[in-house]
């Protein structure tokens, strides 16, 4: 056998031995370290649910599907809603350096049915609607706290009655500094009722 066929012998034996790399599903994103979740803020007329990363892991640039959902209740006749979505490395329309050299209004958009991206949504609608985000994980090496991507808004439900039960919420995704120890984490989703 030459040496070259030894070589090669020891090289499949080593790659058969060492675990395939985590692939991406389309649930988990596509960095294998990012964590997905489905966060609900329970509104009166119906539920504001976020679904997407709760920490993203390795900061390569890549972006992630996230999506806002609204749904109400039976009751419910309509509902309006606006959200913005932004992140706090941003100081008087400048990201902060070392962030990258993507525009910040792509890291954490709304995308539309052309593909085009915005910071903000807003409507009026009658049944379930399910808004598609991108988000993309990235952050300073300046910053030892990462970056905090914040989604939040107001929804306002109608009920047959014409009765307005307004409903904030608020959701986070972390994109750390590094992979060291750290407190705190991503918001559940916060909910504050206004009106009635």
């Amino acid at each position: 056998m030459s040496r070259l066929s030894r070589v090669l012998l020891l090289a499949l034996a080593v790659l058969m031995t060492v675990p395939a790399a985590a692939t991406a599903d389309p649930g988990k994103g596509k960095n294998p370290a990012t964590t997905t979740s489905t966060r609900t803020v329970e509104c009166d007329g119906g539920v504001v649910t976020f679904t997407g990363p709760d920490e993203m892991w390795p900061p390569n640039h890549k972006l992630e599907d996230a999506s806002l959902t609204f749904t109400p209740d039976e009751d419910t006749e309509s509902y309006s809603y606006m959200a913005m979505a932004g992140h706090d490395q941003v100081v008087d329309g400048e990201e902060m350096n070392g962030s990258g050299n993507t525009p910040f209004e792509t890291d954490f958009a709304f995308v539309g049915e052309d593909g085009s991206t915005s910071q903000a949504a807003m409507g009026m609608e009658t049944d379930e609607v399910t808004l598609p985000m991108q988000i993309r994980a990235e952050r300073s090496g300046q910053d030892r706290d990462g970056r905090t991507y914040t989604l939040s808004g107001m929804v306002t439900f109608t009920d047959g009655d014409m009765m307005d039960m307004a409903c904030e919420f608020e959701f986070t995704v972390l994109v750390p500094h590094d992979q060291g120890k750290r407190a705190g984490g991503p918001k559940a989703g916060l909910a504050t009722l206004a009106g009635r």
